[in-house]
């Protein structure tokens, strides 16, 4: 029987890694697959725990990509604290002590990594095992593993672990062969990586204060009548009227405002994931396609591709004082003319192709799709920009979890980039034809007429 959760997609996220170790809690107790394995404690950092990582890591390695690829687009996951009806939890340990105390016996270029969540209150360890490939060598124990409980050795080195029957064992003569045809397929293997072209991102600039006092000092000004004729302003009845229509003016001016922000904050380049796709040998790759996800600590957006071009800011005009005539009728005619604008400005400059993004799940993040492209020999070509709105806080990181395939190439590659979230240096709404706007908007008289 298969666990019950949705493995069609990778868990690589931390709240997808939780949703696993849910399912692991809530499973039945010979659910494991091929793909997963779990233990309901482990003493990290001991003797005991290393014999224990070791051999499922190298196990969940050596599994052939076609039956890997069935579930979690290929990966593998090693569970330590949670196990079908409870969670014990572990005491955890730090991610580079523990890799440090691995990779001797693993090898250094087997990709697999630690990762914490919480459940129930206590530490679970997920380690994620990168998908196997065709062309992958195999994957053997690098030096003798040590017995947990008395001298000597309870694994020689040269040993091969695979998976078979939901469990990790030693390669029977079938699983020998199955490795060394996968070690063979190498001709036209994918050989290819993405990278960080722009080290750091930079969170969203927050809206400007002075701006949102002038908008309330112009609102004040907007709202003195230009005569109060022989009665009060708030007994005549036009009054709450006029006051209905400078208020939906001001505020689809600020909301044009924030629009002009998120409009700049997409074009200023140190708020854009900026990646390099690289072809590592001298082969090329046709329609090789990259697919991101990303997460951070706040919500991230993407406004989508966008031309280099600023759209022109272009207000209407303000509502005259209480007493002349009224350059608006309602806040449904001053909005209309603003979404007719900008309807107008981008059908005559379209934004450009190049990716397409969606939200993975609520608050799991984004995911990004590049177009495929053609990777030329030794290659290394500059993925197009994606502007990000970013909200998490400074020092804190943005996750980037990669992975490529090409048309005619046989395995894909991935991986992770962390890139750390930096102060803002948009200085916000400068430009020529903001200034004149905000000017022309904004601008209080020195003296009222």
């Amino acid at each position: 029987m298969a666990i019950s959760v949705d493995a069609s997609r990778a868990f690589l996220l931390p709240s997808q890694l939780r949703r696993l170790a849910e399912a692991v809690r809530d499973a039945g107790q010979h659910d494991e697959s091929s793909w997963i394995e779990w233990k309901s404690t482990l003493p990290l950092g001991t003797d005991q725990a290393r014999v224990h990582l070791v051999k499922h890591i190298l196990g969940l390695a050596n599994r052939s990509p076609e039956v890997a690829a069935r579930w979690a687009e290929g990966h593998g996951y090693l569970l330590v604290g949670v196990s079908p009806g409870e969670v014990k939890g572990v005491t955890s340990i730090d991610h580079s002590v523990m890799e440090q105390n691995l990779k001797p016996y693993i090898g250094p270029d087997l990709v697999w990594t630690p990762e914490y969540v919480e459940l129930d209150g206590r530490d679970v360890l997920i380690v994620v095992v990168a998908p196997p490939r065709q062309g992958d060598p195999i994957r053997y124990l690098r030096k003798p593993l040590p017995h947990p409980k008395h001298d000597g050795f309870v694994h020689s080195e040269h040993t091969v672990f695979v998976r078979r029957n939901a469990q990790t064992v030693k390669a029977e003569p079938e699983e020998w062969q199955m490795l060394q045809l996968r070690f063979a397929a190498t001709q036209n293997r994918l050989d290819a990586e993405v990278v960080a072209a722009q080290q750091r991102i930079e969170r969203r600039a927050d809206f400007p204060e002075h701006i949102k006092v002038d908008l309330g000092r112009y609102r004040e000004w907007l709202l003195r009548g230009r005569y109060h004729g022989s009665g009060s302003l708030h007994t005549d009845p036009g009054w709450e009227k006029h006051v209905a229509e400078v208020d939906a003016y001001l505020g689809a001016l600020e909301q044009g405002l924030r629009r002009r922000l998120l409009d700049e904050l997409a074009r200023h380049l140190p708020a854009t994931l900026c990646l390099d796709l690289v072809n590592r040998v001298d082969r090329p790759f046709p329609g090789v396609k990259v697919i991101l996800t990303l997460c951070a600590d706040g919500r991230l957006e993407c406004p989508g591709p966008v031309s280099e071009q600023l759209p022109f800011f272009h207000p209407q005009h303000a509502p005259r004082r209480y007493g002349t005539s009224l350059d608006i009728a309602s806040e449904e005619a001053f909005l209309n003319a603003v979404d007719e604008d900008r309807i107008r400005h981008q059908a005559d400059d379209p934004p450009p192709g190049g990716f397409r993004s969606e939200e993975v799940r609520q608050g799991d993040g984004l995911r990004i799709t590049f177009d495929p492209v053609d990777l030329r020999p030794g290659e290394t070509l500059r993925l197009p920009r994606v502007p990000l709105v970013v909200t998490a806080n400074v020092d804190s990181v943005v996750t980037v979890e990669w992975n490529a395939a090409g048309l005619g190439a046989d395995g894909h590659e991935s991986g992770r980039i962390i890139l750390p979230v930096a102060v803002s240096t948009l200085t916000p709404m400068k430009g020529d034809d903001l200034g004149m706007a905000i000017a022309r908007a904004l601008d209080l008289p020195t003296a009222t007429p």
